[in-house]
């Protein structure tokens, strides 16, 4: 079973995240074994070390914020590595039945544009027609028919 096969599987645990880049072989594994640690003051003067400055405009946004927005952006990056999942609906035969209908009676593309065009026309005759008889009352019963109130009018 290949790489490709294990992960199409549905009860399979996700994967570990690796990093490729911070794995280390056995030709570098001898070479760190063999490394001593020395003092700061005794490595050359020679090595550059880049120094990381912040941002001039970081001390305007408060530690808090910086923080949030840290953790957001890690959230809007997802889980690493990235994992497919699948959701199992509860009543899956009433839950696919309108596509079941549609594909039975209207199998053809041309057949569901006419029907969701046709849908849009009932839908804005039936808007139109309760937005015209409340917008438009003639006469209220008691009342009589409505007046329009200007800013100059006076109630006497």
């Amino acid at each position: 079973m290949g790489p490709q096969e294990e992960s199409d599987e549905e009860g399979a645990p996700p994967h570990h995240y690796r990093d490729e880049a911070t794995s280390i072989s056995s030709e570098d594994s001898a070479t760190i074994a063999d490394a001593v640690l020395i003092q700061g003051s005794e490595a050359s003067d020679e090595e550059y070390f880049q120094h990381y400055e912040p941002s001039p405009i970081l001390k305007y946004i408060p530690p808090r914020v910086r923080r949030i927005s840290r953790a957001v952006a890690k959230w809007v990056k997802g889980p690493q590595p990235p994992r497919p999942w699948k959701i199992h609906p509860c009543f899956p035969g009433i839950q696919s039945a309108p596509i079941q209908f549609l594909n039975n009676y209207f199998p053809e593309r041309k057949q569901k544009v006419a029907l969701l065009i046709f849908f849009y026309i009932c839908w804005l005759a039936a808007f139109s027609l309760v937005l015209n008889r409340s917008a438009f009352a003639s006469d209220i019963p008691g009342y009589g028919s409505p007046v329009r109130i200007r800013c100059t009018d006076r109630f006497w």
